[in-house]
């Protein structure tokens, strides 16, 4: 491998990451790990990931994975819905814990976690009784993300190299039938992560758009029979395709800072 992605990554890695026990975050944490120690053989203990879900259970099943896989120790696990509060700030107080002991030369934040919400429901079929569902929504799919990476720039504005991706979707740009609701987030995410590009010039932001992933999100939708012509079998793409793709986006560096950018725009 070259040195231009040892020179990407650095000596003293640190990976946050939202939703990382199944499905495309777990395939991130994976992949990412594997590319670092076993192509570009970085020392184990050099890689530190903090990663965050619901389920205890997985991210347990995750961390005994990387340490029996590929040798690492350093994995820190925040259990519990990335909308609620006390998650929030277990995941502050670890990043700052983190910070302060270690010595840190790039640090990396992927906004992984978000729901799908309710695919049969059509624009029309949202009244004031869904109030409450949609507040709930916004707290998983925007309010977290946005309290999360204030904490993120704050606690680590002194670190030479930061990052900080977004995963997007197609929907962001473009309408489809019962996914008002998630397009609509996706879009508002994809423009929070260009404020953050605009307001914070030494941060590298990007919004990735992964392609239709095989995973339960896709399942969900693709159940729908206005959808299940979108995600015929011969365009659907692994996780690990995609993480892979992602990781080498990210070391071109080429990117406009703040940029969507699609799996399928890649060569």
């Amino acid at each position: 491998m070259s040195g231009d992605s040892k020179e990407f990554w650095g000596p003293n890695i640190l990976i946050c990451i939202t939703g990382a026990s199944r499905g495309f975050g777990r395939a991130i944490v994976k992949t990412i790990a594997e590319h670092l120690i076993e192509v570009l053989k970085m020392q184990p203990d050099n890689l530190t990931f903090l990663v965050t879900a619901r389920s205890s259970t997985l991210l347990s099943e995750l961390k005994n994975d990387l340490l029996s896989t590929f040798g690492i120790k350093n994995v820190e696990v925040i259990s519990g819905s990335i909308e609620g509060s006390d998650t929030l700030q277990n995941l502050h107080h670890s990043m700052e814990k983190l910070r302060d002991n270690n010595n840190f030369d790039h640090v990396m934040l992927i906004h992984n976690a978000a729901t799908i919400g309710d695919p049969s429901k059509k624009t029309d079929q949202y009244t004031v009784e869904n109030m409450k569902e949609l507040d709930e929504y916004a707290r998983i799919n925007m309010s977290s993300m946005i309290i999360l990476t204030g904490s993120f720039i704050k606690i680590f504005k002194r670190i030479a190299k930061v990052n900080i991706i977004n995963i997007s979707s197609l929907v962001a740009f473009q309408a489809l039938e019962g996914l008002s609701i998630y397009g609509a987030y996706k879009a508002a995410r994809d423009n929070f992560m260009k404020c953050v590009a605009h307001e914070n010039a030494s941060i590298k932001v990007l919004n990735y758009a992964p392609g239709p992933l095989q995973t339960d999100m896709l399942e969900t939708v693709r159940s729908q029979g206005y959808l299940a012509q979108l995600f015929k079998d011969g365009s659907i793409l692994t996780p690990d395709q995609s993480a892979k793709k992602m990781i080498l986006l990210l070391e071109r560096n080429t990117y406009e800072n703040g940029a969507h950018v699609d799996y399928f725009e890649l060569e």
